[in-house]
């Protein structure tokens, strides 16, 4: 899936070129800032002594984690083969790392903390059931990739003024996404739009990291588009 992704701007690019020569369909580059959210596990623990799963007791030591939220940053274009239909690509990931537990801070050494950054990739196809100079109405239904990166960052100090950190990256978590998203795309010149969209993704096994398999969240996406429409 990641292999496949890509080359999928690539691919967009080369079939929007010879659409152009052909039909003179409209092709959009897109920016995109926004939010997504899924709630945080239910908070588990270990018993220090037995060393088994436990969520509540006296030796329970819980570890709680965090839900996904936070600013995500978008990168997306769209083809239109035809006037009402066409296909698109985008990128939602979060560009900078968040924490997924609380820091654990040891007196005198320093600061440990897990932290992850989420991504979403998805290929969609596009129903536009309004499309005019001003307004174009989008609906996108798509699959894609859901990942889940995750980094271990220790936060080493000398005095308190003198602090060194380093992260270490785990191996990532990979899912199978199915995305739906609605926008109205508004045109502010001929070319350069602002399209509000809401999102929401499916990801089965994301309950894993997260405490549900439902994501939701919007974006806000500025762009340029060539073409006719």
């Amino acid at each position: 899936m990641r292999r496949i992704a890509q080359y999928l701007p690539f691919c967009f690019l080369a079939l929007g070129s010879v659409q152009f020569a052909a039909a003179q369909t409209s092709f959009d580059l897109n920016l995109g800032f926004g939010a997504f959210h899924d709630k945080a596990l239910a908070p588990t623990g270990v018993d220090s002594v037995t060393g088994n799963p436990c969520t509540t007791g006296g030796t329970c030591v819980i570890t709680p984690t965090n839900g996904l939220g936070g600013f995500f940053l978008g990168f997306g274009m769209d083809l239109m083969l035809k006037k009402n239909f066409g296909a698109g690509f985008s990128w939602d990931l979060m560009p900078v790392r968040s924490n997924y537990e609380p820091t654990f801070t040891v007196p005198g050494q320093g600061s440990y903390t897990l932290q992850y950054r989420q991504h979403f990739i998805d290929v969609n196809g596009i129903w536009s059931p309004i499309n005019n100079k001003k307004f174009q109405l989008k609906i996108e239904p798509g699959i894609g990739d859901a990942k889940f990166g995750i980094s271990y960052k220790q936060t080493s100090c000398v005095t308190s003024t003198i602090c060194a950190s380093q992260t270490s990256p785990f191996p990532s978590s990979n899912h199978f996404d199915i995305h739906a998203g609605v926008g109205v795309q508004v045109y502010v010149t001929d070319h350069i739009f602002i399209r509000p969209q809401f999102d929401y993704h499916f990801v089965p096994n994301l309950n894993q990291e997260f405490g549900s398999n439902s994501v939701i969240g919007g974006m806000v996406w500025l762009g340029y588009s060539w073409g006719d429409r």
